[in-house]
């Protein structure tokens, strides 16, 4: 009987995902493990890698073609229903364990303490333009480990957590099912890019995680990623793709308009700034009103400034210097 199930979502990844595969298949466990593996429709040779590896374990790995691309919410989606195990954990197809004996621990500390929703774990970064590691070590805030509800998630979306990593995540699947069950939008229907802190909130909302104090994973800091990337029409659309779930989860989850407020302000600046400075995202800024009016948000003096401009393509230039003054005048103190 298969106890846990390795989830791992790919695109385009042949220069790491056999790092990621053999750093799961050394793991050592007193029970049975499959690894899912959803790729979706890579270009490049990550296919024939999966096609040899799975031809090498036949038992161990399962292996789901998208058919054409889908993106990685609906990835993630599809592989929770696929899921045999008892348990789910993830990693990312450019990420690594390092610890032989992780799933043992994570899933002796679910067995032993129903209390909690998920199990993860401290992490090594890997910079990968600078070739070097460093630690992320921290200790678990003490309502980390009681809280659950809106009050969790606001902690989040304030980033009073201590922080978690996909790639160390063990979670109940039986609490996802019936989240998605109940509710499938959030991965099906809102168009983000936060897969995982989508599924955080999932769990946590249910009931509180548990951190073990080992670096288990290798986190891979690549310069060009879904959520790092020097392009600006990559930063853009991961932005505006973040606001969307925040109003999501603003709206499911009741939370204060304290925290919508706080929450949105700086995504909505960079939003507007952006605009400003390229016309050819302001086409958004319709989508980007009825989105906020959702959730009652409440714009800023200088956020104002910035919107009748966009919308009436005037005065730009000044409104663009009069903001770079007042950011370089910031930066100076």
């Amino acid at each position: 009987m298969i106890k846990v199930s390795v989830c791992i979502t790919t695109y385009n990844l042949e220069n790491y995902i056999a790092q990621t595969l053999n750093s799961i298949l050394s793991q050592k466990t007193s029970f049975d493990f499959e690894i899912l593996i959803g790729d979706d429709c890579s270009t490049d040779n990550t296919k024939n890698i999966l096609l040899a590896y799975k031809e090498k374990y036949p038992d161990k790995i399962v292996l789901h073609f998208q058919s054409h691309n889908v993106g990685v919410n609906k990835n993630d989606y599809e592989l929770i229903y696929l899921a045999k195990g008892e348990y789910i954990a993830w990693c990312d197809g450019d990420d690594y364990w390092i610890d032989d004996y992780k799933l043992e621990k994570q899933v002796r500390i679910l067995d032993e303490n129903p209390q909690y929703s998920c199990v993860h774990t401290l992490w090594r970064n890997f910079i990968a333009c600078d070739n070097r590691f460093i630690d992320a070590r921290f200790e678990q805030k003490d309502w980390e480990q009681k809280l659950s509800g809106s009050l969790y998630i606001e902690k989040l979306l304030t980033k009073q957590g201590s922080g978690f990593r996909f790639s160390s995540l063990l979670v109940r699947k039986e609490i996802l099912i019936d989240s998605l069950n109940n509710d499938p939008s959030i991965l099906i229907n809102v168009e983000h890019l936060q897969n995982d802190f989508a599924i955080f909130c999932l769990l946590v909302y249910v009931a509180p995680a548990y951190l073990l104090k080992d670096i288990t994973v290798v986190y891979r800091i690549r310069s060009e990623s879904l959520s790092i990337t020097n392009l600006q029409s990559k930063r853009y659309n991961y932005i505006l793709k973040w606001v969307n779930l925040i109003v999501y989860l603003i709206t499911k989850y009741n939370l204060s308009q304290k925290i919508v407020q706080f929450v949105l302000h700086p995504a909505v600046s960079s939003l507007l700034y952006f605009m400003l400075e390229n016309k050819q995202y302001r086409g958004d800024i319709l989508m980007i009103e009825n989105n906020l009016h959702r959730v009652k948000y409440q714009y800023s003096l200088g956020q104002k400034t910035m919107l009748l401009s966009i919308r009436y393509n005037s005065l730009t230039p000044v409104v663009i210097f009069c903001i770079r003054l007042l950011r370089k005048i910031k930066s100076n103190h």
